[in-house]
């Protein structure tokens, strides 16, 4: 009896060790249930997998997927979830809603990227994702956020398109296979940077839109060479800084036609008619100027079209393809209309001289930087009766009421006649007796002395004759 319970015993232990052994390997097949939590995503998997959109997705079905192409709805702001997809080759994502990319990261046997998400401002580093061969982006990074994929060792493609913040292709010179650029309008300025890239082949850069990030470039007043006779400021193109450029260094020219559909030139935010404006290969001539429109200056815009179309440029030798042509350039100056004096320090005049206020200005060259008239008080200050230094004080302002910095100059008022005459002549007398007591070069004193000398000789004689 004993025996026989042993055997039942044993059965069971046996019957559930069999039942285990085929156990295990159903729940590994199952596999466990991800957490997806952005249910456009999801909807997405789902649909991929071919089955209910909101069923639950295990990670070994996410395995099971080597391509992916979301749809615009249901949307995706989130990818939390896809990084499940370890052995995903290709993934098409051109609504995603959100701003992080980061789980896509993981997806390291990726070799198609195509992405596009306005909401994307930078972007995580994607240098892992080393499969990656193709990566095609819509986005509203700046060019900043190149570095971020720059090491990429295979990727050999990238399009990005539409988006004026990127303006520099310099960081990608760093893709060792890259053989294909597509940038069409966007910000790009100098590609001069293709001369870096090692395999490059074909660029599709046209219809750039430059100058939209740039700072804003302050000018003075006086780059504007206005002349008021004429009533005309000259602009030269050659002060539009980040022009198009080619990789020859070549910079392509602007319209020079004045319709407002090539060109605007506006003061303050305010279009200037196509009447006012003579547009040449050098520059913008703008005529009508008033003296209180010009003080009144304080901000110009520039925005024009590129003048380049196709075959009026170089292309880099081997390329299959390279197009930079058309586009617009759009860049804003602020104007500065700080007056500035400048004058000789000093100038001599002789005691009553007759000279105007307006001799003075000139004759100690007093200008300001911007034709604004000079005031002084020379007239008030400097006496030519007198002799002695005197300080004049230089004043301007403009129209507008900008007053420049005050500016000194000495002026000497010099004596023109002797500065004590009874001195003079009285040492001219004591001069004149003195030298009477001297005897003068050849003055005759012939007679005295022989006289003198003959007197001594008589009193010789006597002497001698007594003494005998």
């Amino acid at each position: 009896m004993k025996n026989k319970y042993v055997k039942v015993l044993l059965g069971i232990i046996l019957m559930a060790g069999i039942i285990g052994y085929f156990a295990i390997p159903s729940a590994a097949a199952e596999g466990i249930v991800i957490n997806i939590p952005d249910a456009g995503l999801k909807t997405q998997l789902n649909r991929a997998l071919g089955q209910a959109d909101t069923a639950d997705i295990t990670d070994t079905q996410m395995e099971t997927l080597t391509n992916l192409s979301t749809t615009a709805s249901p949307s995706i702001a989130d990818f939390t979830g896809i990084e499940y997809a370890i052995n995903l080759q290709s993934l098409s994502a051109t609504s995603f809603t959100g701003a992080d990319i980061t789980p896509l990261t993981a997806l390291i046997n990726l070799t198609n990227l195509n992405l596009g998400g306005a909401n994307v401002t930078t972007l995580p580093d994607m240098n892992g994702m080393t499969a990656l061969q193709s990566f095609h982006l819509t986005s509203s990074i700046s060019s900043d956020e190149f570095v971020k994929f720059n090491q990429l060792p295979n990727l050999n493609y990238f399009w990005t398109q539409g988006n004026m913040r990127i303006t520099d292709i310099s960081a990608l010179a760093s893709l060792p296979n890259l053989t294909q650029l597509s940038v069409q309008n966007c910000g790009i300025t100098d590609f001069t940077a293709i001369n870096n890239f090692p395999k490059l082949a074909s660029m599709a850069g046209a219809l750039q839109n430059t100058g939209r990030y740039d700072p804003v470039t302050p000018l003075h007043a006086t780059n504007l060479q206005y002349d008021q006779t004429a009533g005309t400021i000259y602009f030269p193109f050659s002060m539009m800084p980040n022009r198009l450029t080619n990789f020859d260094g070549e910079q392509s020219p602007f319209s020079t036609s004045t319709s407002p559909s090539n060109t605007f030139f506006g003061f303050n935010d305010v279009a200037l008619p196509a009447s006012r404006l003579t547009i040449d290969a050098n520059g913008i001539t703008v005529s009508g100027v008033t003296r209180e429109e010009f003080d009144g200056i304080e901000m110009i815009e520039y925005n024009a079209r590129y003048a380049w179309s196709a075959g009026q440029y170089a292309s880099p030798p081997g390329y299959t393809f390279y197009s930079i042509s058309g586009g617009t350039y759009d860049h804003y100056f602020s104007v500065d209309h700080t007056v500035v004096i400048t004058a000789d320090p000093q100038i001599t005049y002789d005691a009553d001289s007759s000279v105007s206020e307006a001799q003075f200005l000139s004759d100690i060259h007093a200008l300001t930087n911007d034709g604004s008239p000079i005031t002084s008080d020379f007239l008030s200050q400097v006496n030519f009766a007198v002799p002695g230094s005197y300080t004049v004080t230089l004043n301007a302002e403009n129209t507008l009421g900008v007053k420049a910095e005050p500016v000194q100059v000495t002026v000497i008022i010099k004596a023109t006649g002797p500065v004590n005459p009874t001195d003079n002549n009285s040492s001219a007398n004591n001069s004149s007796s003195n030298n009477n007591g001297l005897p003068e070069t050849g003055q005759n004193l012939v007679v005295p002395l022989l006289a003198g000398s003959s007197l001594l000789f008589i009193a010789s004689l006597i002497l001698f004759k007594k003494r005998k």
